[in-house]
């Protein structure tokens, strides 16, 4: 469906089913006139019709959508106001300025509950904030929830400043290996030699969420150096760390990871070895490499 008129029909229907599949069904573009029966959607009584307005909206807000789409930020149904947040993160830079304001508003009104709002609301600061503006989010470096510092790491990353660096280098010992693991990728260009002990300590840790997390940023860093340490966990009891191992391997250039591919492709784990031999085909076919 793409006719504007029939979207018109079916927003005014008593039935929400109706409501929710004309905005779910229409693959027209998105233009002012749209977003004008968006505006009406997006204050819908239903949640669902709000939430499947909200997932239209991707990239195509204008000034007007915005103010709407702002005030989600304080819907009711926690599913809208974090969809709102990350939704507002994809605005382009006419609006920005307008948005992280709003933004950096909401996230210092979030209840200690609220903390999947508040780390949306961080993920779209980093994609739209300002590198001067950042500088607010440095305070939940300390928050108290795992996802919400996390998320402040990779916020401040996509603009780094070396005065930042201080402030995250603390975060190398956090309890929490995600927050760990985005400390590692976002330092190691200033100190890779901390990061190097600090990625050696996960990969000897014996909680598997520290390997996995340790792979993750040894694969992000994509350093011979890195990928040598995380080879070492090719032998590793659990399964889902040998193969995130050999997936890590898979997008390397490294040579030497051949060596731990080739002992992947012998594992007993069928989908460990899957991944070894794709990972060696590939490696092999671009390398003129041969057993």
């Amino acid at each position: 469906m793409n006719n504007i008129s029939t979207l018109k029909d079916k927003i005014s229907d008593g039935d929400l089913l109706n409501r929710t599949d004309a905005i779910n069904s229409f693959d027209g573009e998105i233009t002012s006139e749209v977003l004008v029966i968006f505006r009406k959607t997006l204050s819908d009584e239903s949640p669902k019709v709000r939430y499947a307005t909200l997932c239209r909206l991707n990239n195509c807000i204008d000034n007007e959508t915005i103010d709407t789409v702002t005030n989600l930020l304080y819907d009711a149904n926690d599913t809208i106001s974090i969809k709102a947040a990350l939704i507002l993160g994809t605005i382009n830079s006419d609006g920005a300025a307008k948005v992280q304001k709003q933004l950096f508003k909401r996230i210092k009104e979030c209840t200690g509950e609220q903390t999947k709002l508040k780390a949306s609301i961080i993920q779209s600061l980093g994609r739209i904030a300002s590198m001067k503006e950042l500088s607010q989010l440095l305070p939940f470096l300390e928050d108290e929830n795992d996802r919400v510092r996390a998320n402040v790491i990779e916020a401040i990353d996509a603009v780094y400043r070396r005065d930042f660096e201080e402030h995250i280098d603390i975060l190398l010992d956090d309890p929490n290996n995600r927050v760990r693991g985005n400390a590692i990728v976002s330092l190691w260009k200033y100190n890779p030699k901390r990061c190097i002990a600090v990625l050696e300590e996960m990969v000897n840790s014996e909680n598997k969420w520290f390997k996995l997390s340790a792979i993750w940023a040894a694969g992000e860093i994509a350093s011979p150096k890195t990928l040598q340490i995380v080879g070492e966990l090719k032998d590793d009891e659990d399964t889902d760390v040998r193969i995130l191992v050999m997936k890590t391997m898979a997008s390397s250039s490294f040579f030497d990871c051949v060596n731990v591919l080739k002992a992947g492709v012998q594992d007993d784990d069928t989908t460990v070895s899957y991944y070894a031999r794709k990972a060696l085909d590939a490696l092999e076919k671009s390398k003129g490499l041969s057993d």
